[in-house]
Order: C-alpha cells, then sequence, then structure tokens
C-alpha cells in the first residue's frame, strides 16, 4: 500500500513542475447539512512515512500573524487558505500574506465564482444564483466557459504568475456541493444540483486551461468539495486536478478525528484509478468549541496517521459551532502541528 511520502512526492513533482482586495467571509456553514451517513472505516494503512503540512485561516481573511509564527510559543505553520472572489477584480495580495509566503508557508487561493462586493466593470454582471444562497450572486459557469469572462480571467492570470512563489489555486468555488444542493440559475434558467456540478468542472477546466495559456507557470490546481454528500463528491471529481480536495468538521454530534476525516476519505476508492495517486488537501478542517475542542485536536495526529494520502490539512478558524477556537483550542492546534508527522 502506498505511503504518505508516496502521495506528498506526487504533490512535490506537481510544483516541480511549476516556476518559481476586500476582506470576504467564507462560506456559511451553519445550515449546510452536517453529513451523508457515515461510511464503515476502511482499511487502516501501515504506519505512514511522510510529513504533513499542517495550516491555518483566520476569519474574514485577516492576518493570521499573531496566531501563527508570531505566537509564543510558535506555531509549526507550513500552508494556509484564503478566499478571493472573481468579483474583487484583482487579486488582493495584503503585505503579511505576502510575508507568510515567502517564508515558506503554502497558499491555498480559493477562487471563487461566488460575488462578495463588487464586480467588474468590462464584463457582464453575475447572471448565477444558488438557491442556498438566497440572493448572493456568482458569475455564471457558463459565462466562464464562453469566454465572456477572459479580460476579468487575464487580470487574475497576470496578478498570479506576478507572484514569485508556488501557489495551489482551489477553483471554481469553496464548496460546490454547498453551494450547488438546492439547484440554482443562470441567467433565469434553472439547474439542478447534478447539473450546477457538471457545469463547475467544466468552468474549472477553462480557468485552468486559460490560465496556462496566459502564462502561469506557478500554480497546481484543486476543486473545491465539502465532501459532505457523497454522490457529488464523486461526480464533481475533476480529472485536471493536482490534488483531491475536501472540508472535514466536527460539527454538531461527536465523533473522533478518524471519523471525521475519513468519512469523505473512504470514497476516495471509488474515483477513477488515475486518481489513486493524488494526494489529498484539506482546505478546511475543524472541531466545534462544544465538543471537548481541545482535547479532540490534540488527537488529531492518531488519526491522520492511518490516512496516508492527506498531505495538507488548514484550520478554519471561523463560524461558531465549526471551528472558532478560544485560547485553549489555539494552543492545542499549536501541540498538534508539533507532532512529528507535521512538515
Amino acid at each position: 500500500m502506498a505511503t504518505r511520502r508516496s502521495f506528498l512526492a506526487a504533490a512535490a513533482l506537481a510544483l516541480a513542475g511549476v516556476s518559481g482586495c476586500t476582506e470576504m467571509a467564507a462560506v456559511d456553514r451553519r445550515h449546510r447539512p452536517h453529513s451523508s451517513p457515515t461510511p464503515a472505516p476502511s482499511p487502516s494503512p501501515s504506519r505512514a512515512s511522510g510529513l504533513v503540512m499542517g495550516g491555518y485561516y483566520k476569519a474574514g481573511n485577516a492576518d493570521m500573524t499573531a496566531d501563527t509564527v508570531g505566537h509564543i510559543p510558535p506555531m509549526n505553520l507550513a500552508s494556509l487558505t484564503t478566499y478571493r472572489s472573481l468579483g474583487d477584480n484583482t487579486l488582493w495580495w495584503p503585505t503579511w500574506l505576502d510575508n507568510l509566503v515567502r517564508g515558506g508557508v503554502m497558499p491555498n487561493i480559493v477562487l471563487e465564482h461566488k460575488v462578495f462586493s463588487g464586480t467588474a466593470p468590462d464584463v457582464p454582471a453575475p447572471n448565477m444564483l444558488c438557491t442556498f444562497t438566497g440572493s448572493t450572486k456568482f458569475y455564471g459557469y457558463t459565462q466562464t466557459t464562453s469566454g465572456v469572462l477572459d479580460p476579468l480571467l487575464t487580470r487574475f492570470a497576470n496578478a498570479i504568475k506576478a507572484l514569485p512563489y508556488r501557489v495551489n489555486l482551489q477553483l471554481p468555488e469553496s464548496e460546490v456541493d454547498t453551494y450547488h444542493q438546492q439547484g440554482g440559475t443562470i441567467n433565469g434558467i434553472a439547474y439542478t444540483w447534478e447539473q450546477l456540478d457538471a457545469l463547475a468542472v467544466q468552468a474549472a477546466d477553462y480557468m485552468r486551461t486559460f490560465f496556462a495559456a496566459h502564462g502561469v507557470a506557478n500554480a497546481t490546481y484543486t476543486l473545491g468539495n465539502g465532501g459532505w454528500n457523497h454522490d457529488s463528491f464523486i461526480r464533481a471529481y475533476w480529472s485536471s486536478a493536482d490534488a483531491i480536495q475536501f472540508n472535514a468538521y466536527n460539527h454538531g454530534t461527536y465523533r473522533s478525528p478518524y471519523d471525521v476525516f475519513n468519512r469523505t476519505y473512504a470514497w476516495l476508492p471509488e474515483l477513477p484509478t488515475s486518481s489513486q495517486t493524488k494526494p489529498v488537501y484539506l482546505a478546511e478542517w475543524g472541531c466545534g468549541a462544544d465538543l471537548d475542542q481541545d482535547n479532540w485536536i490534540r488527537s488529531v495526529p492518531s488519526a491522520i496517521t492511518q490516512l496516508p494520502r492527506i498531505a495538507m490539512m488548514n484550520y478554519f478558524n471561523s463560524a461558531p459551532g465549526w471551528g472558532t477556537l478560544d485560547a485553549g483550542g489555539l494552543a492545542a492546534l499549536i501541540d498538534c502541528y508539533n507532532d512529528p508527522i507535521y512538515a
């Protein structure tokens, strides 16, 4: 059986092939369904020998320096998640974030079609609504694939390729399953959950191809999926992705770290054979404060050792009940990332 080192090597090879706004809130998960039924645990692999990137996100895309490398004791920070919208019209990249990445922290940039504030003046207005998110506007996936957003994508491509380091781009949303779960409309035409998932994959393909054609050589790619619905996770698999992404939360009813992370991990063997060597990135993970958060977080490393494809996991310090940390929770996370399994 492949070890964690082999999956991290796959991620490293993908990265080796690349050369060297306004703040926004991430998706509101308070009304997201808790999960699909938890599958039976997958067989435990042998002890993995590779290392995991332990990462972080702070609510509102806020400066995380004081919580991480500036904390006493400092956090062993190797990655981070940050959220951007096509509606920003350009790539917001503050000094504190640049400093962290220049210091060796890998950024996972979630580039969403969801509009948080403002739109681009030289492309058509966003024309997609997802029933789950109400009146929140999205640029439509067919707007992307038709080429009408190309001027906007060009600006993002130019900003990304100008970064003097490698990044991962999570497209085209933070969680397609969460946004699409009740269907939606594009230009007034109704689409089902299944149809929106398919269009999202097409949009991700278009964006990756477009960015490559416009000189972006410093990025790897994933498709954003909450990983809480089996059927959506399987059908929204993106064959062009360099890694497989999902999120994992101990929310609502207490579950062990292994059960939380293995829920979606157990579905990986159902994906195409070509996916089986790809590493897994958790753009978000967390534990509710009411679920013995400190002890739960400190017990995470023992679970991750049994799931060798997980190569990155970024804690989501936001959303009460899902991941918000107090001082004790932050101390527990620092202890967690000091485990030898982390890079």
